[in-house]
């Protein structure tokens, strides 16, 4: 039962809003005004009236005015012809670093140049022979290598609490990066 009165008040919805774009698809057209009058049921049909428009301005010549000058389009320079980019600074490849002393153990990376650009780092050899070495690296190393790769360059800041496992990661870096120039 439920579902026939939803369904019933749906259509009677949907005819409703039907009715209405009809009714406002007539009203705007300014042919036909139709109004209902209070005093009796009958509709009657009125022919609407054009709305008044204000006259056309009329051109009247006068000596002492002068018009204004045109502007006329400045010329402009022809668009700069495009100049291929570097492709960068660095020869495409694979290139192993130096193995330096990190104190707590040693560092070696790998660089990976593509384009011109460095592309990946490898870590080779980094700290973790024990608990607290491993755990330092293992935060250091994703921050050491995106920021490389972010300044194409060993000129990193040295990561807090892995100093030592920074300055390693720079020089093996730059050595890689030396053979790559």
């Amino acid at each position: 039962m439920k579902k026939i009165i939803l369904s019933s008040f749906v259509v009677l919805a949907f005819v409703a809003y039907a009715i209405l774009e009809q009714s406002n698809a007539a009203a705007s057209t300014p042919s036909m005004l139709i109004s209902s009058s209070p005093i009796s049921d009958s509709v009657t049909s009125i022919q609407s009236s054009p709305v008044p428009t204000a006259p056309p301005p009329t051109i009247v010549d006068n000596p002492a005015f002068t018009p204004a000058p045109t502007k006329r389009p400045v010329p402009t320079a022809p668009p700069p012809t495009r100049v291929p980019a570097p492709q960068g600074r660095y020869k495409n490849g694979n290139y192993t670093g130096s193995v330096n002393d990190a104190v707590y153990g040693s560092v070696q990376v790998q660089v990976a140049i593509r384009g011109g650009k460095i592309a990946a780092i490898n870590f080779l050899q980094y700290p973790n022979d024990n608990y607290t070495s491993a755990g330092k690296s293992s935060m250091a190393v994703p921050i050491l290598t995106s920021e490389a790769i972010q300044a194409q360059s060993a000129n990193v800041q040295i990561v807090s609490s892995v100093t030592f496992t920074s300055q390693a990661f720079m020089q093996s870096l730059q050595t890689a990066l030396n053979q790559a120039s």
